[in-house]
């Protein structure tokens, strides 16, 4: 899947903040959903069900905070990559699979990191999928691991 068929959410209180991380990724050929809060969030994921990427500040206002729709999202829709930014340090308790970006953040990581966790996901059978890998995790280094990919 190549990142013009992605759709990305991004979700900050910000108007200007907003707009600029929507240019972003839509200037890297990722299709943008934006929300103002968590609550409007959660109300478009649900009536968007090809949302791939979820990208939003930490501090907002609403019912809860970036750190509380990234939990909510993992549990609800883990297939969700979830990269959260903030002019604070990065929250505790974020599912481990979060990246974070301390604003102001590099344009070129955070996309980089949008790629890697949109990578599709390949079925092998009906009920066994292979899901986003991060390299830097891995204790194997990369040019001795094996990997089984798909066309």
């Amino acid at each position: 899947m190549s990142e013009s068929h992605v759709l990305v959410m991004i979700v900050e209180d910000d108007v200007f903040e907003r707009m600029g991380a929507s240019y972003m990724f839509a200037d890297a050929g990722y299709r943008v959903l934006a929300a103002e809060n968590s609550d409007q969030a959660l109300q478009l994921l649900e009536t968007n069900a090809d949302v791939r990427l979820l990208f939003t500040d930490v501090s907002m206002p609403g019912s809860m905070s970036g750190s509380d729709l990234a939990r909510q999202v993992a549990q609800r829709r883990p297939e969700v990559g979830v990269i959260m930014t903030s002019g604070r340090p990065r929250p505790d308790a974020l599912p481990s699979s979060t990246k974070f970006h301390a604003k102001p953040y590099e344009p070129a990581n955070v996309l980089r990191h949008a790629s890697e966790m949109t990578i599709p996901l390949k079925h092998i059978d009906p009920g066994i999928v292979v899901a986003r890998l991060d390299l830097a995790d891995l204790q194997t280094p990369p040019e001795t691991a094996e990997f089984l990919l798909g066309d």
